[in-house]
């Protein structure tokens, strides 16, 4: 069993380089070149440099690209405080990628480092090793950086601690005496097929992936877009019909919108009702447009990611606010998981662009 576990320490090294030099690297790459793209074509790069931590980590629930950036998100998800509808769509695609995986744990950065053993622990080590992965859990919770370099020290961060959670579980298990030889051969069982183990074989090409994550990121953009105006009283103009409208509106106490567009809760306010001397006071759901030439970028990259329609193409002339969500709202949602299942890993060892 020494020569086991010596033989595993060894390798683990090597594989841990490999992460480092590869996936890693190569995502980080990514990352910052799509943010770059995206605050450059906004000219908005304060703005949205206040919110990085934020975009990160809307990138890596759904760009994965590998069972190790959906594990480095998923531990991170705690930190995120923005709207709820950034909530559920990175909790909705993580969960994904780790169901489509079999990679299911309540611990998923546990799971990278030392794959399902934390919850089929029973061993008179299990505490021991139940410890260590609380640990790495706790370090690893810390997406809130500002700057795309930052990112990826915070990328390798992650490596090196699930490296080092890895070494320090195979030294309990070459030092506990109390383990039987099946006890200690099913622990590294469970080591030896946890992804930190099992670098992918393939690379991830960067220039396409930064695409995916742009675009990913204008979708985002798009449906924090929507909010709620408060609409007063509108009084009938004399010799005329009831003026409908938005004079005077303002912005209700609930805008911006939380809900995601296809959640069931989405406003869907009623139309003013009519009365002989105007239209009674009501709200409307309103939008903003996104500018010519942000329209004319986002149908670029989607083109190149889809190698179909632009994105604008085929949206109505006139939206009326009173039917349900804004028909762009909805292509945005539905973009974004066009966009994680196209990059959502196939197996834990394999990268996906």
């Amino acid at each position: 069993m020494a020569g086991r576990i010596d033989l595993y320490l060894r390798e683990l090294t090597r594989k841990k380089d490999e992460w480092f030099g590869g996936p890693c690297a190569n995502y980080a790459i990514a990352y910052a070149n799509a943010y770059d793209s995206f605050v450059s074509t906004l000219k908005a790069e304060e703005e949205y440099q206040k919110r990085q931590a934020e975009l990160f980590l809307l990138a890596a629930s759904v760009a994965t690209s590998t069972i190790m950036i959906a594990a480095f998100a998923s531990a991170s998800l705690r930190t995120l405080a923005g709207r709820a509808a950034l909530q559920v769509i990175c909790a909705n695609n993580l969960n994904r990628t780790f169901n489509a995986l079999y990679a299911v744990s309540n611990n998923k950065a546990a799971m990278f480092a030392i794959g399902a053993l934390l919850d089929g622990a029973k061993s008179a080590a299990s505490k021991k090793i139940t410890e260590v992965a609380q640990k790495l859990m706790m370090n690893s919770s810390n997406i809130i950086s500002s700057s795309p370099l930052i990112k990826k020290i915070q990328i390798d961060q992650f490596i090196y601690l699930s490296s080092a959670c890895a070494q320090e579980i195979a030294a309990i298990v070459q030092d506990d005496t109390r383990m039987s030889g099946d006890e200690r051969n099913a622990i590294m069982d469970h080591l030896e097929r946890a992804p930190i183990f099992n670098p992918p074989a393939g690379s991830i090409d960067y220039t396409l992936l930064a695409k995916r994550i742009e675009l990913a990121m204008f979708m985002n953009r798009i449906l924090e877009s929507d909010y709620l105006v408060d609409v007063p009283f509108q009084a009938n103009i004399t010799g005329s019909s009831p003026a409908i409208g938005f004079v005077g509106f303002r912005r209700s106490p609930e805008s911006p919108i939380q809900q995601l567009p296809s959640a069931k809760d989405y406003p869907r306010p009623k139309p003013g009702e009519r009365y002989p001397v105007g239209i009674g006071a009501h709200q409307r759901v309103r939008y903003e447009e996104q500018g010519d030439t942000v329209k004319k970028h986002i149908d670029s990259l989607h083109k190149d990611i889809f190698g179909k329609k632009p994105f604008y193409d085929g949206f109505p002339t006139y939206w009326s606010s009173d039917g349900g969500p804004n028909p762009q709202l909805i292509k945005a949602e539905q973009t974004l998981y066009s966009l994680a299942d196209k990059t959502r890993p196939l197996r834990i060892d394999t990268v996906r662009v």
